[in-house]
């Protein structure tokens, strides 16, 4: 993550799980998915006129 933009290195994925990847050029948004119950978790990075902000749900 830089001063004004960021990039994804790498999201690997535990067993039993997929990824999801959605990249623009101002965002990025990475979301983990469980196959067997749904559950899933996300991580957030944007910079649109402001320093990059991570946000998880």
């Amino acid at each position: 993550m830089g001063d004004t933009s960021a990039s994804l290195v790498s999201a690997t994925t535990a067993s039993g799980w997929t990824k999801e990847e959605w990249k623009a050029a101002w965002h990025i948004k990475v979301t983990f998915t469980n196959r067997s119950s749904g559950r899933a978790s996300s991580m957030d990075c944007s910079w649109y006129q402001h320093p990059p902000l991570v946000e998880k749900s």
